[in-house]
């Protein structure tokens, strides 16, 4: 017999949060996948051939960013750390604005060219979505308290 709410229990921003870092990374990997078909400005009658190193790189570009998202947000442990979320977001900010400016903002690239700025715009989303569930969810347990322990 469960005697408390799973509302009190927090547990569950840090499986939503580890599936959404999972999710973005998927999204970003397979928008690169995708935007190497599209060539940019080029002539539609030359066929051009799949531009594998560079998707692979941008791949390797928006794996090695989830991996450090992950590694800042440590979702395990979120919950007792909501702050994790705004220094991501401020380590994240000046990377996506370099992006922009250095990479995604010219026009008429190749489409993989834009998938690492879909992934940082979409990233910088999800922190400040973690942030703020994470904390209400703190506030919520300081006030109410942790849910009470289950008998064996």
């Amino acid at each position: 017999m469960r005697t408390g709410s799973s509302t009190n229990n927090p547990r569950w921003i840090s499986y939503l949060l580890t599936a959404s870092l999972i999710v973005l990374w998927a999204i970003g990997v397979l928008d690169a996948v995708l935007g190497g078909m599209q060539p940019g400005y080029a002539r539609r009658d030359v066929i051009h051939p799949y531009p594998l190193w560079a998707v692979v790189i941008t791949c390797a570009i928006i794996t090695v960013e989830s991996v450090g998202l992950f590694a800042i947000l440590r979702p395990a442990s979120f919950i007792e750390h909501p702050r994790r979320a705004v220094i991501g977001f401020a380590i994240c900010l000046p990377v996506c604005g370099a992006e922009f400016f250095f990479v995604s903002g010219w026009t008429d690239q190749a489409g993989y060219c834009y998938s690492n700025g879909l992934f940082l715009r979409t990233a910088l989303a999800l922190l400040l979505l973690a942030a703020c569930l994470g904390f209400a969810a703190r506030a919520r347990l300081h006030t109410h308290g942790p849910e009470p322990a289950r008998p064996p």
